[in-house]
């Protein structure tokens, strides 16, 4: 498997990427985005829009481009995601029905633990190992990528997230 990691700032942020070209989403994109726990992940309505919202402006935050995000004018939240799931993240999809395919058990298990283990909080402390985390499936590849520049531990922790992400498809 080939990838790179990188840390670049976009907006006057740190992020750190993972990359990994080994799987595609041709013609479509899955974004998911760590949430607090108890945030609202709903889909539909006011705070629907309000998610939407958050999602995209996520998108920017990690530096993804349009090339990455294929279909965003029409893309939509995700809803009745497997509940481990989405007890850590929201999913913005192109493609609802092929975001579900790539949303597999193989892939739930690893976020969701990710989401136990480094859960995301309201402030983050400064020595927080990891910031949010961020996963868009594109026709670019895989990313996996973090606010602020990693140590070299949590950056392999960030990879090793990535290539279960890879082979679990």
């Amino acid at each position: 498997m080939h990838w790179q990691a990188q840390t670049i700032a976009f907006y006057g942020t740190p992020v750190t990427r993972w990359f990994s070209a080994d799987f595609k989403m041709p013609g479509g994109f899955l974004f998911l985005v760590q949430k607090t726990p108890g945030q609202n992940s709903a889909s539909k309505g006011l705070q629907g829009g309000v998610n939407k919202l958050l999602c995209l402006r996520s998108l920017k935050l990690y530096g993804f481009g349009v090339a990455d995000t294929p279909g965003l004018a029409q893309a939509e939240l995700l809803g009745q995601l497997n509940p481990a799931l989405d007890a850590s993240f929201l999913a913005f999809a192109s493609d609802p029905a092929a975001a579900r395919r790539i949303l597999n058990s193989y892939v739930a298990l690893p976020l969701a633990d990710w989401g136990r283990r480094y859960p995301l909080k309201q402030l983050q402390p400064g020595d927080a190992l990891f910031g949010q985390l961020a996963v868009l499936f594109s026709p670019c590849g895989v990313y996996t990528a973090c606010m602020g520049a990693l140590m070299p531990e949590a950056l392999d922790k960030l990879a090793n997230l990535g290539v279960e992400l890879v082979k679990a498809q």
